[in-house]
């Protein structure tokens, strides 16, 4: 059905642009004159690193017009990139289940195409970016614009610290219509530093669909262990 096919697609845009913050940029990060040259330096300088291993249960959840439902699922992404899951429960519409939630664990496992993920990274080569004003609350925020009009790239912005380039929030629209039926998604993914490791916390997306209406997808993880090292329970959730 169009809205599940829609969501899927926007759920696999969301997955395939925070795999492609980690390919290293092929140039050094050239910062314009009207953006943060310390917080957007750093952040920068940290684009190429290698995520980090872990195991995580994460909790998705998506809705379309009047069918909903929730997976849990148990994890695991290795020192070389490899990327695993094992459903631990689900419940609510079948087709939601399958062609959203399932198919978003999926595009996950698939999304090692660096070359693909490379064009959507949030670098230089692919933004410009542009400062806001003088930081609030310690967080520099920064506005990126694509260079191209091209399916996973997002015109919005990126949340910083404004101490130390810490990413914290990735935020805005894709610039290019996933399909026919969707006339609108908007993406937001955060991170968190945990045992000293920048990884995401949440992903979301909300799109407007035809005939359908808004239609919405959620994922949050609970860390168990990043490189081997067991998470606290405090900083779990």
């Amino acid at each position: 059905m169009r809205f599940t096919c829609a969501i899927a697609i926007c759920v696999a845009a969301l997955f395939v642009t925070t795999a492609g913050s980690q390919t290293p940029s092929s140039q050094a990060p050239a910062i314009t004159p009207t953006a943060s040259p310390s917080a957007l330096d750093r952040y920068l300088s940290t684009v190429g690193d290698r995520a980090p291993s872990y195991r995580a249960k994460r909790v998705l959840s998506a809705r379309a017009g009047s069918r909903e439902a929730t997976l849990v699922a148990m994890t695991a992404r290795d020192a070389a990139g490899n990327f695993t899951y094992e459903i631990l429960s689900e419940d609510g519409s079948g087709i939601i289940r399958t062609k959203v939630l399932r198919a978003a664990l999926e595009a996950e496992q698939k999304a090692k195409a660096q070359a693909q993920t490379a064009r959507a990274a949030v670098t230089t080569e692919n933004y410009t970016f542009k400062t806001t004003g003088s930081p609030a609350d310690g967080v520099e925020r920064i506005l990126i614009k694509p260079r191209r009009n091209e399916a996973m790239m997002i015109d919005g912005a990126i949340l910083l610290n404004a101490d130390d380039g810490d990413l914290l929030k990735i935020q805005g629209l894709l610039v290019k219509r996933p399909s026919f039926w969707t006339r609108r998604v908007e993406i937001e993914r955060q991170y968190a530093r945990i045992s000293g490791q920048r990884v995401p916390v949440s992903m979301s997306s909300i799109a407007d669909v035809l005939f359908v209406g808004r239609s919405t997808f959620d994922m949050r993880y609970e860390y168990e262990s990043i490189e081997g090292v067991p998470v606290a329970e405090s900083a779990r959730k």
